[in-house]
């Protein structure tokens, strides 16, 4: 039988990022200062055992990424999951797993983000504008409209200010003097000597590294996509681990695990007992740099899957628009705008409001994470001679493997019961509109069988 070969996709957008571009991006889509504040709290609830429960949380996010690059170079279209599963599932399926792939982590995870960023600059300049997030997301989204090499200078820039930021701390606090934590002997038994409480602790590890794959929806923004986008990918997983695994060391070293436990900024507090008074200007370029980071990243891909699912009619025609003069999506960037200003505005003052979107939006995307590993084992089945340029390693190990870890993530999501059950009602109420949504959009919009699979050459020529 001939091998099936990808047609190239018709040059909407701009092929303008290469490695490091795909390198930045990808460490953007996962670096945030919830990410921080999650990996210092985790840390200090389980001490040497969460090192352990880092280190599956890397295997696990390795199984994903491979299936996402694998999926992403196969059909390199912006649309992402919601590409893939159109063609492995069908069409009502791709939508419920591309909204709440971009949905959700623009209602839960952004507004979380944006109210630690708050809380940080009025801890030190009290009387300051009530959400000063607004500001910088405001701008990140008009420097996306204005163009994807724009959006990728300024992620190189705030990536690499990030990383030595994190890497000065974790050296400097591995070395302290002054350390109040576990001592080396202690983290080391508690790395040896796990029980099941490792697994309730998986979950909240996973967050530091979840996001990476988002860099997929740029594939049709990407120079050569078959070398740079897993080569970029992999690099950026890899360099997140090792930052944050050492960033958290130096945490529970320095300060006592209680502490970082019940502290909602332990990174504030390791600063300060870091750097003394210089701790305000260490922590405010940490805070500004990885909720930057997060803002730029998150908006270009999140709309580069709304663009996506209006090339593919899942959405009204007005998301596939593309700025003439810059040629990006400009009305699904501004959409995921409005989503994100919205949701800080209307829940910014939940209890527990930060804890509660965390964890929701790990729940969202580890089921879209779900969702992909699935669409692989299908597309082997009904493409097996397309040419795959990447391939996941130890097919279906991998795909295997994240189906039941982050499956049962999911289920045990949240440290406590009350918890839980918030987190429950966010993601089913998001799962719920997608599905309902969905249903009508293909049954009556589209009218097409809801579980009709999209022909692949189909698919990437659109």
């Amino acid at each position: 039988m001939n091998k099936i070969t990808a047609h190239p996709p018709q040059k909407s957008l701009k092929r303008v990022l290469g490695i490091f571009g795909i390198f930045a991006a990808a460490i953007g889509g996962a670096a945030s200062q919830t990410s921080i504040v999650s990996l210092l709290k985790v840390a200090g609830i389980g001490g040497g055992t969460f090192f352990v429960a880092f280190i599956i949380a890397l295997i696990l996010s390795l199984c994903y990424i491979c299936s996402y690059c694998e999926l992403s170079i196969m059909m390199p279209k912006a649309g992402g999951i919601s590409t893939y599963t159109a063609v492995s599932m069908g069409r009502f399926p791709a939508i419920v797993a591309t909204l709440v792939g971009s949905v959700g982590p623009a209602v839960f995870a952004a507004p979380a983000e944006f109210l630690l960023f708050d809380y940080l600059l009025h801890m030190m300049y009290p009387g300051i504008m009530a959400h000063p997030s607004l500001i910088f997301w405001t701008v990140f989204t008009l420097l996306n409209i204005m163009g994807v090499n724009i959006f990728s200078s300024v992620q190189k820039i705030l990536t690499y200010g990030m990383l030595i930021a994190l890497v000065v701390t974790s050296v400097y606090g591995l070395g302290f003097t002054g350390a109040k934590g576990l001592s080396a002997s202690a983290i080391m038994y508690g790395a040896i000597h796990i029980n099941g409480s490792i697994l309730s602790l998986v979950m909240l590890a996973l967050w530091p590294l979840i996001g990476c794959e988002s860099v997929c929806t740029l594939a049709e923004e990407t120079k050569r996509p078959e070398r740079n986008l897993p080569g970029g990918l992999f690099i950026a997983l890899l360099a997140l681990f090792a930052g944050f695994f050492i960033y958290a060391l130096a945490g529970v070293r320095v300060l006592p695990a209680s502490q970082l436990a019940a502290s909602d900024i332990p990174h504030w507090l390791l600063a300060q007992a870091l750097f003394g008074k210089a701790g305000r200007v260490a922590i405010l370029i940490l805070g500004i740099t990885t909720t930057s980071i997060g803002m730029n990243a998150s908006v270009a891909w999140q709309a580069r899957l709304l663009f996506g699912m209006g090339h593919n009619q899942q959405l009204p025609a007005i998301f596939k628009k593309v700025h003439l003069k810059w040629r990006t999506p400009w009305v699904s960037l501004l959409t995921i705008y409005l989503l994100g200003a919205g949701a800080l505005l209307i829940f910014g003052n939940m209890p527990d409001f930060i804890t509660i979107m965390i964890i929701s939006a790990s729940s969202t995307y580890l089921l879209v994470y779900i969702i992909a590993n699935i669409d692989v084992i299908i597309l082997r089945f009904k493409y097996p001679n397309f040419v795959r340029p990447f391939k996941t390693p130890f097919y279906p190990l991998p795909q295997i493997l994240a189906i039941i870890g982050m499956g049962y993530a999911v289920i045990y999501n949240s440290p406590s019961a009350d918890l839980a059950t918030k987190v429950y009602l966010n993601s089913a109420g998001l799962v719920v509109v997608a599905v309902v949504y969905g249903f009508f959009r293909v049954r009556y919009f589209m009218k097409k069988p809801l579980f009709e699979a999209e022909p692949i050459e189909q698919a990437i020529s659109e």
